[in-house]
C-alpha cells in the first residue's frame, strides 16, 4: 500500500480507539499514573497485606480492659501481652491486671503479672515475690517492704492498684496455713505484713470478707491467725461506715474464740461496740480467770 494511502487510514483509526499512533520508530516513554498508584508491569500491592493498629489511645485502652474482665483466657492473656508492650502508659489497667492475677488460670495470671512488670518496673521484684514465690519468707519480706513504700505527695499509695492481689494472699491464709510447711504461726506472721498494705492501698469489701475468713480459722489451733484478724475488726469497726459488718463478725469470732488482747480492744471501742454487751456478759463467766476478767472490763466500758 502506498504512503499516501496509509497515512489517512491511520489517522482514521486513531479517531475510533482515541489514542495517538506515532508513525515514526517506536521509541515509547514510560508511562506515568497521575494517581500514584503502580500499575500492573510494576506489581501490584496484596490486598491482604497487614494493617498498622494506629496510635494507643484512650479507646484502644479500654477496649483492652475490658478484654481483660471477658471469661476467656485467650482473650485475656492476649490483652495482658499487648499491655506489657505499653509499659507506663497502660497504668490506668493496672487494678484490672491485679484482679486477672487473683483469678483462676495459670496462663492468664502470669500474663498478667508479666505486664504489670512492665507498668512498674521498680516494683517488679516485689510483685513477682507477692504473686508467684512459693516461699512465705519471701512474700512477706515483699509485703513488707511494699508497706514500707512512701507514696508521691497528693497520691494514692503504691500498692493501690494491687488490692486485688493483696485481697487474694489474704484470703489463701486459711488453706495455706494448713500446709504442713507452713502453719498458722507463719500465716499469721503472713496476714500481719499483708493487712498494714491492705489498710495502707485502701480496704475494699473483698479485702474484708478476706479478714472475716481469717477471724474464723480453727479455733484450736488457729490463734495465731483468728487473733490478729480480731484485732483487725477491732480498727475497722471504728470506721462508722463499716462498724456494723466488723462488730458482726467479732461477735462470731469471739463466741468460740476468745482472746484477752481482744476483749481490750473491744473495751476501748467503748459505746460503739455496745452491740457487743450480750456476748461480753456471757464471756464473764468463762473458764478462764483472765478472759472473765477482760470481758468484765470490756462490758464496763461498752455500757459507758
Amino acid at each position: 500500500m502506498s504512503r499516501q494511502l496509509l497515512i489517512p487510514l491511520l489517522l482514521v483509526l486513531a479517531g475510533c480507539t482515541g489514542t495517538t499512533i506515532n508513525s515514526g520508530p517506536a521509541t515509547s516513554a514510560p508511562e506515568k499514573s497521575g494517581s500514584g498508584k503502580s500499575t500492573a508491569a510494576e506489581g501490584a500491592t496484596p490486598k491482604s497485606s497487614p494493617k498498622d493498629s494506629g496510635p494507643r489511645g484512650p479507646e484502644q485502652l479500654q477496649a483492652l480492659i475490658a478484654d481483660l474482665r471477658d471469661p476467656d483466657d485467650a482473650r485475656r492473656v492476649r490483652a495482658a501481652k499487648e499491655l506489657r508492650q505499653w509499659g507506663k502508659a497502660a497504668e490506668a489497667a493496672a487494678r484490672p491486671l491485679a484482679a486477672v492475677i487473683a483469678t483462676p488460670g495459670a496462663e492468664p495470671r502470669e500474663a498478667a503479672l508479666e505486664a504489670l512488670a512492665a507498668i512498674f518496673p521498680d516494683l517488679a521484684a516485689d510483685l513477682h515475690a507477692l504473686v508467684a514465690d512459693e516461699d512465705p519468707a519471701t512474700r512477706i519480706a515483699a509485703e513488707k517492704h511494699l508497706a514500707g513504700r512512701a507514696p508521691e505527695a497528693g497520691k494514692p499509695h503504691p500498692a493501690t492498684p494491687f488490692v486485688p492481689i493483696i485481697d487474694w494472699r489474704i484470703a489463701g491464709l486459711p488453706t495455706e496455713a494448713r500446709k504442713p510447711n507452713v502453719g498458722y504461726a507463719l500465716a499469721g506472721e503472713e496476714y500481719a505484713a499483708l493487712v498494714p498494705l491492705l489498710l495502707k492501698a485502701g480496704i475494699d469489701p473483698e479485702g474484708f470478707k478476706a479478714i472475716v475468713a481469717c477471724a474464723k480459722v480453727n479455733p484450736e489451733g488457729g490463734k495465731a491467725l483468728w487473733e490478729p484478724a480480731q484485732l483487725t475488726l477491732c480498727e475497722l469497726a471504728k470506721d462508722a461506715a463499716l462498724r456494723k459488718e466488723a462488730l458482726t463478725a467479732l461477735d462470731s469470732s469471739l463466741s468460740s474464740r476468745t482472746s484477752v488482747a481482744t476483749l481490750r480492744a473491744v473495751g476501748d471501742l467503748g459505746a460503739d461496740a455496745k452491740s457487743l454487751a450480750p456476748l461480753l456478759e456471757t464471756l464473764t463467766a468463762d473458764r478462764d480467770e483472765n478472759v472473765r476478767k477482760a470481758a468484765a472490763e470490756a462490758l464496763k466500758k461498752v455500757k459507758g
